[in-house]
């Protein structure tokens, strides 16, 4: 069996400062995700952890974060 755990990776920070991938928001603690496209407009292409589209703005302070896939025994 495999666990599955979000370990934060850095230091928290803007989302407009954020790397691409996985982040939680600091004030509810929602995972969301941050894709490296953005549209014509210059909007990222971010979602939250129900896959709607990000409406939050870009000055939410986020902490960036990683999944450790580790094998266990049952």
């Amino acid at each position: 069996m495999k666990q599955r755990t979000i370990m934060p990776e850095g230091w928290p920070c803007l989302l407009s400062e954020c790397r691409p991938g996985h982040f939680i928001t600091l004030e509810n603690e929602q995972l969301c995700f941050k894709s490296e496209y953005s549209s014509n407009d210059g909007k990222r292409d971010i979602y939250t952890e129900a896959g709607e589209f990000w409406c939050a703005g870009y000055d939410v302070i986020v902490q960036p974060v990683e999944m450790i896939i580790e094998d266990i025994e049952p």
